[in-house]
């Protein structure tokens, strides 16, 4: 039976092949230097990925929602990433990131300032650093 555990299982599967297959390869320079190839990090990522799709198609609950502002949240979610993601490409990882996870952190529903601080701050320093600085790689 198809249910959104299952039908979200499948998106984020295929997801993850159409990653590791199509958009690492293509995207993602080889290089010599450093000591981890540019697609490392990346290719476990799209692996986690898939193994989580697999796991949501083979431990799917029987959840079904029936609030309207559940999907309308989801739908603002995403159009909030979207609109993230186009001003990291437009102001620069730097600037754009921390709004975007405070914006992804206030929709869904942190209000701890602690918690809000790391999300906000420690988790942009975190990308930077591996990406950077372990990785070599520019950020946009």
């Amino acid at each position: 039976m198809i249910n959104a555990d299952r039908a979200s299982g499948l998106g984020v599967f295929v997801l993850g092949l159409m990653l590791y297959f199509v958009v690492i390869p293509e995207q993602i320079e080889t290089v010599d230097e450093g000591w981890m190839r540019p697609n490392s990090l990346p290719n476990v990522l799209a692996l986690v990925l898939m193994g989580c799709g697999l796991l949501l198609q083979l431990r799917a609950t029987a959840h079904r929602i029936e609030n309207p502002r559940e999907m309308a949240m989801a739908a603002l979610y995403f159009v909030v990433l979207a609109l993230g993601l186009a001003a990291i490409s437009l102001l620069g990882f730097t600037y754009a990131a921390p709004i975007l996870a405070a914006a992804v952190m206030l929709l869904m529903g942190e209000r701890r300032p602690v918690w809000l601080g790391l999300g906000i701050f420690g988790t942009p320093l975190v990308i930077w650093l591996v990406v950077e600085q372990a990785l070599g790689r520019v950020l946009p």
